[in-house]
């Protein structure tokens, strides 16, 4: 029967996590394959709990406004274990809220299901940027919960210093003669209210006149009018205070003990006993409590932009396919290459092997995205005023212009669909009851050159229009870039694309020159993964100052615009590693000694040698394909925006030639030609 009903549970368990599966894919968009994963990882604690020791870690690490966080909620709702979820922001106020749900954790039966959401994870640093270890209190609990699930807390410890002192002037006064009869102190009164500091006028914490008084709920009145005399003389003093027994009973945490109990039980004894007793329950109350949460599932979740070299375009006008295709190029190495900028080695290691890497948003899952949130509105609009909406299929197209960043997510797009959409329903729904129109069923939200063209329709015949202004502001910058401006960025960006052409033998991915981004004007976007060597760091550097090398080729020397002071400084940046920590580069230049390995101290000259180095073949390659810059920089202008299939059609119509340039063979490396060489040397 037992074996049967096991079955039972767990083929409805599968089913449970295959509806969780299927509903998942319905909510979330462009994460499928995370999804799986994700279903796949949770199914064994899911299915199998009682084979785990200890806590199943899974990690979810991606951009911002993917749907890391939401996903787990989301998941524990549809596996009915909503209640099961503690999430923690590991931000610098976190401590505060692990310290906070510890009585919670401490009181959960470790077979029941536990879920455990470690947020924001980036946040949580065990080492600065010079690699020096940070003492972090929360992080240490945080750290024993993920290696072994159990730690020991002493936050549970209700016993405060003053109470401990308290117990033990009790015992003192026990050693000064104080002699105490079934909870009452009945010799030496004097002695015993001087050694505890008793407060006579507190008479419901230390005075009694009978033992059923003990049992009557404290009043906290304070008889101020009491005098020293009359306790001595005609009132009972108790040996242990009623807050000291209140303490007792918070102590042994046991919902079926009472007050009266605890009482009532000292209320036998003498002093001596009562001694024992009370140093019972404070070795009890000073011992930490162990928290087990070894059958946990434990979700870390975290935002590693630095993983994902193009996250650092804030442009709209980026497209989101590219980011998308980019972003699955990132895998387990770049994540924890990402985390050891934060922890220690050995604590990347205590995060396993299972990491969800996500996906940048594609334009497809964007767009499904819009048409799930209107569809929504849509039925929310029929349902509250029986009218049927209809949106045009310029309005989708709107909202993905002015809301998606795909550097950013999905949470600046939403945000668009309230401005946009939401923000705009009063003013339509108002117009009905304004011009008293009747009947109308039927609502077409479209666009018009004002902005909103809005007509109202009944079932035979339209009723009524009404055009709406709404604030588009990145179209509003779009239009405003200035054609010399467009001139500028057009030359610089068509340099970058030139060199990059010649000399890693493919053309870009994407070039833009015209950017709702105030901060950014344009830029090409390539693939630079590969060997990490002196001539392909040469290279790369090229390709950074190929921007400026193109504007003073065109423009002259005297017309160069800062457009390049980041793409400089970035060549720079490159320059000092490939001496400092590459060793790329052989100067005579002193050596230090620093944090117990030897480095190089870069000048400013060393750098500048290695600059000058990559502007010389920047500037080589503009000059010989300068006809091929100009037309570049042409279409650039009329296009704004060029993918990689129509740029290199440029390169092959004006250079039929030009399959593997021969920079591109002088400065490219053949690894494997280079070995077989000195291995032909060497037999």
């Amino acid at each position: 029967m037992k074996l049967q009903k096991r079955k039972g549970d767990l083929v409805a368990k599968q089913k449970q996590l295959e509806n969780a599966k299927r509903l998942l894919k319905l909510e979330y968009f462009g994460i499928d394959s995370i999804i799986d994963q994700l279903i796949d990882n949770v199914s064994s604690w899911y299915l199998f709990p009682e084979f785990q020791k200890r806590p199943h870690v899974i990690n979810l690490w991606g951009m911002t406004g993917t749907g890391k966080t939401s996903l787990i909620q989301r998941l524990s709702e549809l596996l009915e274990l909503k209640d099961s979820l503690y999430s923690f922001e590991m931000s610098k106020n976190s401590r505060y809220m692990v310290q906070d749900t510890l009585n919670d954790l401490h009181d959960n039966n470790s077979k029941k299901p536990l879920i455990l959401l470690f947020d924001e994870f980036q946040h949580l640093r065990s080492i600065d940027e010079k690699g020096k270890s940070i003492v972090n209190e929360m992080a240490q609990i945080v750290w024993k919960i993920i290696d072994s699930g159990k730690f020991e807390d002493y936050g549970f410890n209700s016993t405060s210093n003053n109470e401990i002192r308290r117990i033990f002037k009790l015992k003192k006064a026990i050693d000064n003669g104080v002699k105490v009869h079934n909870g009452e102190v009945v010799s030496k009164k004097e002695t015993f209210m001087r050694i505890t500091n008793m407060d006579i006028t507190d008479k419901d914490n230390y005075v009694l006149d009978d033992i059923s008084y003990m049992k009557r709920r404290r009043s906290f009145n304070r008889d101020n009018d009491i005098t020293i005399e009359e306790v001595l003389t005609n009132r009972k003093i108790r040996f242990v205070s009623y807050e000291i027994l209140e303490l007792i009973v918070s102590i042994i945490d046991r919902p079926d003990l009472s007050l009266a109990d605890v009482e009532e039980e000292f209320a036998q004894l003498n002093g001596i006993e009562s001694i024992k007793l009370l140093n019972k329950y404070l070795k009890k109350s000073l011992a930490p409590k162990i928290v087990d949460c070894s059958k946990a599932i434990v979700f870390i979740s975290g935002n590693l932009d630095d993983a994902y070299p193009m996250s650092r375009y804030l442009s709209p006008d980026i497209d989101a396919t590219i980011f998308y295709e980019e972003s699955l190029k990132v895998d387990v190495g770049d994540i924890k290459s990402c985390l050891a900028a934060f922890l220690r080695r050995e604590q990347i290691a205590r995060l396993g092997n299972i990491h969800l890497i996500y996906p940048s948003l594609s334009k497809l899952a964007y767009e499904k995205i819009i048409e799930n949130q209107l569809d929504k509105f849509k039925e929310d609009v029929k349902k509250e005023h029986q009218i049927n909406l209809i949106f045009t299929s310029e309005i989708a197209e709107l909202i993905y212009s002015e809301g998606v960043y795909p550097s950013q997510g999905t949470r600046p797009l939403l945000s668009s669909i309230k401005q946009l959409i939401y923000n705009q329903w009063s003013k339509i729904i108002g117009e009905i009851y304004i011009k008293t129109w009747q009947n109308v069923n039927q609502i077409t939200w479209g666009l018009c050159s004002e902005g909103y063209q809005i007509t109202y329709s009944d079932a035979e015949e339209i009723v009524g229009e009404q055009k709406l202004k709404v604030d588009m502001p990145l179209k509003t910058i779009r239009q405003k870039q200035e054609m010399e401006d467009r001139v500028v960025v057009s030359v610089h960006e068509a340099g970058h694309a030139l060199v990059y052409r010649i000399l890693e033998n493919q053309s870009p991915k994407l070039i833009i020159v015209n950017s709702a981004s105030n901060d950014f004007k344009g830029a090409i976007i390539t693939d630079h993964k590969g060997s990490h060597s002196r001539n392909s760091s040469i290279k790369k550097i090229a390709v950074l100052v190929a921007g400026f090398c193109a504007e003073k080729l065109i423009f002259g020397t005297e017309a160069v615009t800062y457009g390049a002071s980041d793409d400089l400084l970035r060549a720079r940046l490159m320059a000092n590693s490939m001496i400092d920590l590459w060793g790329f580069q052989e100067f005579e230049t002193s050596r230090v000694y620093q944090e117990s390995f030897i480095r190089k101290r870069v000048t400013k000259m060393d750098v500048e040698q290695i600059i000058d180095e990559a502007f010389t073949i920047a500037s080589d390659i503009l000059k010989k394909y300068e006809k091929t810059l100009i037309i570049l920089s042409d279409n650039l202008m009329q296009k704004k925006c060029m993918y990689q299939d129509e740029v290199e059609a440029i390169f092959r119509k004006h250079n039929p030639s030009l399959i593997v340039a021969e920079e591109s063979k002088k400065y490219s490396e053949m690894y494997s030609m280079q070995f077989q060489k000195k291995l032909i040397e060497v037999i």
